[in-house]
């Protein structure tokens, strides 16, 4: 079976999201086990606290990934925060901002 898989890959304080054609997954779910992370994104001035949730593919259990729907999500999270936007970064996840010191 094909499945088409996206991973973001994490580093110290930041995301990176890899990319795949939309056209790729034409609205379908990966089977298998859901589970459901905390996912920290980082735009600018805010660091964003995100629920999301992850699947374990029966394929390769190996390695949770997630759907085409989360990655959207995490980069749009990501956008909004760079811009400062943040009543809609409120209504995705906890906010935390960078504060100047005196």
């Amino acid at each position: 079976m094909n499945t088409v898989r996206c991973r973001a890959l994490f580093g110290y304080g930041q995301i990176w999201i890899v990319q795949i054609p939309q056209r790729a997954y034409n609205g379908m779910r990966i089977p298998g086990k859901r589970l459901t992370r905390n996912r920290f994104v980082q735009g600018g001035r805010f660091v964003v606290a995100v629920e999301v949730d992850m699947v374990v593919p029966p394929d390769d259990p190996s390695e949770p990934c997630y759907e085409a729907e989360t990655v959207e999500l995490l980069r749009d999270v990501a956008e909004h925060a760079a811009r400062g936007d943040r009543e809609w970064i409120q209504q995705r996840g906890k906010v935390y901002e960078l504060v100047d010191s005196v």
